[in-house]
């Protein structure tokens, strides 16, 4: 069904990246003889993105069809599904999974098109290499001087400082605000005491610190010729480098460094003989060897994976450094000589060594910081985050206010998304740490943090889905089923229990409200219940009209206006309620769920919500919406499993003995 449009966003994407390959061969020193951006693909663009266009058209049009003209034989002439003899429903997941991948292949070629409808214009007016300058110097300056630091970048903040909560979602229960000269004043110096506690604050006193300490003996008279001829420099170098804000990080880099001096060392120590032997230095041998050897240590530095990048960094530059060094202490006259070959190695070593120490010394006070605390609150902060996620997408659901799924609301995403990705690197850091207390469940954080992922992605899929539902229809029906405010408390204890107890190290209650994956279908079939009874006394011909308008109080919110209410009806409320629930019973039935909670209330018949129909498939809104229910209930799932692995981390509490 969407093939065509999968084959044409596929290929207007290659087809624009090979123009910016051939874009960016263009240097701007030859601009004299740069040639134009060549026709052919120009014009290979424009008609691909047209034929894109007219996919994602013919789409609109016939997909339905197209995609249920293989499911046939499941519904009768009238367009209701046929149920196998002696069952009440029918296994529709070969439908459901369709329609959500149909679903987000073709917003995925929707999202190509409208890029492409920007991309392409300036493709083909600005065709020829040009040298851009600012528009505005006074822009580029508050971009250098903004306060705002890109995630997942420089030393990793402590979770306790760096996460700021709203005000309107929590407050300091020690302090009352206040605007007075005083409360100010005490807020601010209240600040600049929790940057002096930062781990960038401390690393930065350390640095400090540990260069005085080694430059003092540089200034002193009786010991500045020592240490000038030694090239004390390099130990005061080295602590710089070493000093880390957590312990795993410090221990990683040791390793590193003290393997890569040694094999460095080796490896300066004998190009420098082959080349020079027992001589001052034999320029003609020393070129020789470096021609050979040079090649391969760029090589090695520029293609070294990243696990290895600082061990491959110092054997290259310690073997940089004593070819250096030997040959000038013998050719350019200096203050003392320090030796060449394996003299200078040694004294490399030693001194690589000492800074090494020195940091390691340092890292003890005030207190060693450990990287297995940062991932675990970090953690801690993230589950916050994708629970407040979570929320903000039920009430663009509940209230059909697309604001709250706009730009903040996607930075907020990326920032989640960098934040995780910086922490599996922190992860790793952490395995260095010495097990003091114990050995650390690597793989547990590993599995949390694979979690987390997974439920990103899915929270992503039910915004993608929300938005084309609010695209195509304004009906609130999601607050009829699994928007049921019962439900909607047990999610916000769940995300608030998980944050709190990665955070405080305290474990979960034994009784928690879980897993939401069956208690989902609790909530649905009370909802079914209550709705029932709302639609069986509309319906009453003794009820007055008045009646017919109110609603059960599961469903009044106060943001609501009474304009909605009077263009929301009984009757489209009705068929929005049905639709849903077909939906819903079209993934109760494709074996997701087992438990028995699932089973239907009695009187859920009243309103026949169990038959699916046909035009309902072909219904415009049945696409997202089929889309975002399955995203949620599978978002369910790994709820389920998030808790799972945080009680095997942190354990229960509040036991009932």
């Amino acid at each position: 069904a969407c093939q065509a449009v999968l084959e044409q966003s596929s290929k207007a994407m290659l087809i624009f990246s090979k123009v910016l390959v051939s874009i960016s061969q263009q240097k701007f020193l030859f601009w004299l003889r740069c040639k134009k951006i060549d026709e052919a693909e120009e014009n290979d663009l424009v008609d691909t993105h047209q034929a894109l266009k007219e996919a994602l058209s013919q789409f609109d049009q016939d997909h339905n069809m197209k995609f249920l003209r293989e499911f046939q034989e499941l519904f009768d002439q009238d367009g209701n599904i046929l149920l196998p003899s002696g069952t009440e429903r029918a296994t529709m997941r070969c439908i459901l999974a369709g329609y959500k991948a149909m679903f987000m292949f073709v917003d995925t070629a929707r999202k190509t098109d409208k890029f492409l409808d920007i991309a392409v214009p300036m493709v083909t007016k600005r065709n020829r290499i040009r040298l851009w300058f600012p528009t505005s110097v006074r822009g580029l300056g508050k971009w250098i001087l903004r306060r705002e630091r890109p995630q997942g970048q420089g030393i990793p903040e402590d979770p306790e400082i760096e996460i700021p909560m709203p005000s309107h979602e929590s407050r300091d229960p020690d302090v009352i605000p206040g605007n007075s000269v005083a409360a100010k004043f005490g807020r601010g110096l209240n600040k600049f005491f929790t940057f002096l506690s930062s781990p960038a604050s401390i690393v930065g006193i350390r640095t400090v610190l540990g260069t005085i300490l080694l430059a003092i003996p540089g200034v002193y008279e009786d010991s500045a010729y020592f240490m000038y001829v030694n090239k004390s420099l390099w130990a005061i170098i080295m602590l710089q480098f070493a000093l880390t804000a957590f312990i795993g990080d410090h221990v990683f880099t040791f390793v590193f460094r003290t393997l890569g001096t040694i094999i460095g060392a080796i490896i300066g120590t004998i190009i420098w003989y082959i080349g020079s032997g027992n001589s001052d230095g034999n320029p003609y041998g020393i070129a020789a060897i470096c021609a050979v050897c040079f090649p391969v240590f760029a090589f090695v530095r520029i293609h070294s994976p990243p696990q290895l990048l600082l061990l491959c960094m110092m054997s290259t530059v310690t073997a940089a450094l004593i070819i250096g060094y030997s040959w000038t202490n013998r050719h350019i006259v200096q203050i003392g000589f320090s030796g060449v070959g394996w003299e200078i190695a040694w004294r490399r070593f030693l001194l690589v060594l000492i800074g090494l120490t020195g940091a390691s010394l340092l890292m003890l006070f005030p207190k060693p910081k450990t990287g297995r605390e940062v991932v675990r609150r970090t953690f801690a902060k993230t589950i916050r985050n994708l629970g407040e996620i979570h929320l903000t997408l039920i009430g663009s659901g509940v209230t059909g206010n697309r604001s709250l799924v706009g730009k903040k609301f996607i930075e907020k995403v990326f920032g989640i998304a960098a934040t995780l990705n910086n922490t599996s690197r922190q992860i790793e850091m952490a395995k260095f740490e010495p097990p003091l207390g114990g050995r650390w469940p690597v793989e547990d954080y590993r599995r949390l943090h694979q979690i987390q992922i997974e439920i990103l992605r899915l929270l992503a899929e039910m915004a993608t889905s929300l938005i084309s539902m609010m695209d195509v229809s304004h009906m609130k029906f999601l607050r009829y089923s699994i928007m049921e405010p019962n439900f909607i408390a047990d999610i916000s204890v769940v995300w608030a229990s998980l944050s709190s107890s990665l955070e405080a190290k305290h474990g979960l209650p034994q009784i928690f409200p879980g897993p939401l994956s069956e208690r989902v279908w609790i909530h649905l079939n009370n909802s079914r219940q209550k709705w029932n009874s709302f639609v069986q006394i509309s319906n009453h011909p003794d009820t007055e009209p008045s009646k017919i308008r109110e609603e059960p109080a599961m469903y009044e919110f106060s943001n609501e206006s009474d304009e909605e209410v009077q263009d929301e009806k009984l009757l489209s409320k009705s068929e929005s309620v049905k639709l849903e629930h077909r939906v819903i019973n079209m993934l109760e039935s494709t074996g997701v769920v087992t438990s028995s909670a699932s089973a239907p209330a009695a009187n859920v018949e009243t309103v026949n919500l169990d038959k699916l129909k046909l035009k309902d498939l072909q219904s415009e809104i049945f696409l997202p919406t089929a889309s975002y229910i399955m995203s949620h209930l599978q978002l369910l799932y790994k709820i389920d499993e998030l808790t799972q692995q945080a009680k095997e981390l942190v354990g229960e509490s509040f036991h009932l003995e």
